[in-house]
């Protein structure tokens, strides 16, 4: 009879009575038990969680410092910029009314009364 590569007779695969009987499963996969309090689980936890926040706390200031040293300004980008502010005031002054400055220039109603609060202090 031909064998291929990697094969293995029937000869070789007979167990000799010299040879130590393998383990159960229990035996396998017993692991060391041991009593932990109530709630440590969690408490062990919880310490590593709250380590792991703080790791991302410290490389986000670390993040926002290196931009600020750059020279970049951190978050998000003004809408409402000076002119935009100027614009707002005058068609305030033209005399149309909240709603319709909101609509023409496509902002939210809190914006413009907002923006009218600067304006008006």
């Amino acid at each position: 009879m031909r064998r291929g590569r990697g094969s293995v007779s029937s000869q070789q695969c007979q167990v000799s009575s010299d040879m130590a009987p393998l383990p159960n499963n229990d035996q396998l996969f017993s692991l060391p038990t041991f009593a932990l309090p109530r709630g440590a689980m969690a408490s062990l936890i919880g310490v590593s969680s709250e380590f792991e926040r703080d790791l991302i706390r410290e490389g986000l200031r670390a993040g926002l410092k290196n931009a600020r040293r750059k020279g970049k300004r951190p978050g998000r980008r003004p809408f409402f910029d000076m002119a935009s502010l100027g614009t707002l005031g005058r068609l305030r002054a033209w005399g149309m009314s909240v709603r319709a400055i909101l609509r023409e220039m496509k902002v939210s109603k809190n914006l413009v009364h907002n923006s009218l609060k600067i304006l008006n202090s």
